[in-house]
């Protein structure tokens, strides 16, 4: 599992959702996302930190997502998902068989 961390703003989330779940269907691996939620304001300007924490499967699929609300997240995952996703697409094996034409 990767755990990202962010704190995006600008009404970004529909960018980051796209991005997460293809960066976890090639990596063949869970994601948790963790953002930012509320509200801080300087002298210039004010950032609204919209939440939108996640966890995505391996499959690129969001199984669970807290939106706008503060709450907390409880999901069981199942290494037995990360290790057929990988056998299935095959990702690593053409990776490493690049490499070993370079």
């Amino acid at each position: 599992m990767v755990l990202l961390p962010t704190a995006s703003t600008f009404g970004s989330h529909n960018r980051w959702r796209e991005i997460i779940k293809t960066k976890a269907f090639l990596h063949g691996c869970y994601i948790l996302r963790a953002n930012r939620l509320g509200e801080y304001s300087d002298d210039e300007v004010s950032w609204k930190f919209y939440g939108d924490t996640m966890l995505v499967s391996p499959e690129g699929e969001i199984e669970m997502m807290l939106e706008d609300k503060e709450s907390m997240l409880v999901e069981v995952i199942d290494k037995r998902e990360v290790l057929e996703h990988r056998k299935t697409w095959g990702f690593e094996r053409e990776l490493k068989l690049r490499e070993d034409l370079s």
